[in-house]
This record gives structure tokens, sequence and C-alpha cells, in this order.
């Protein structure tokens, strides 16, 4: 029995938790969707611009780093995102890929949401609210200059 556990543990190790991978430097556009929230973050001649306007690079900077190493750690075997409204959408425009990044979360079962990535989309996550939503979406006002950062809501 632990034999068999030990496999299948595993084999789950392997499948990829993606939610987005990539170089930050590549990253020339976000548009993030959420509510109350519908902005773009643009890099303009290597400073990033919130909706045209400046903004605090550094922090866009550091959350870029964040955010391309982002995996989630449960897999939402069984579900499905079909028919279920979006709740917050992150696109990414990457001067290396053919598309967009794009990660969508869906409401689940019991209050808990469910993700959707275009760098791994043959495996819908859980979307942990506590954990990722501050990680994947921040406000708007977030990136102001002196601004105190805060979490986002969906």
């Amino acid at each position: 029995l632990v034999r068999v556990l030990s496999r299948r543990a595993q084999a789950v190790d392997w499948r990829p938790h993606t939610v987005v991978k990539g170089d930050p430097k590549n990253w020339t556009r976000l548009h993030f969707t959420f509510p109350g929230n519908d902005y773009f973050l643009e890099r303009v001649q290597g400073e990033w611009r919130l909706d045209g306007e400046a903004c605090d690079t550094a922090r866009v900077a550091k959350y870029l780093r964040s955010l391309s190493v982002s995996d989630a750690h449960f897999f939402a075997d069984g579900m499905s995102v079909d028919g279920l409204p979006v709740v917050g959408r992150l696109e990414i425009t990457d001067t290396t890929r053919p598309g967009p990044i794009l990660v969508e979360v869906h409401p689940g079962p019991d209050g808990r949401f469910i993700l959707h990535s275009s760098v791994n989309p043959e495996n819908l996550l859980w979307f942990d609210a506590t954990r990722e939503l501050p990680r994947l979406f921040r406000p708007r006002g977030n990136w102001l200059v002196g601004a105190t950062p805060t979490g986002p809501s969906i």
C-alpha cells in the first residue's frame, strides 16, 4: 500500500502546477480585470506605466519576479469551468510568445475558486484566495508611487 501511494504521489508531483512562467524582461503589458479594477501596466522605454501614468517601477519589478515563478499547489481534478463566470483575469503580453498568457479565476463550489492558465491549459487548479489572490491580483492603487500596498478582493 505504501508503495502504491508513493508512486501516485510521484506521478502527481510531475504534473505541472504552472500558473504563470516566463521571464519578466519579455513582458510588455499586463491587463488586470477583477471587481472594481480594470487597468493596464505597460512597459514604456524601460519604465512601467499604469494606464499611461508613472507608477512605482520597483514595486512592479518585485511583483513580476514573484509572478514569473507562480505555481498552484492543488489540482481541481474532475472540475469544469464551462458556464462559470470569470471573476478575475490577468492577461500578460510576452514578446517571446505568439499569444498572451491568460490566467482566469472562476467561482467554484463551497466558496473556493478554480484557476485556468493558458500556460497550463490541461490542468485546472484550485485557487487559494487567501494565499494567491494577493499574489496575482493587486488593486490599481497598489502601483502608485508612495501608495501603501493593498490586497485585492474578488
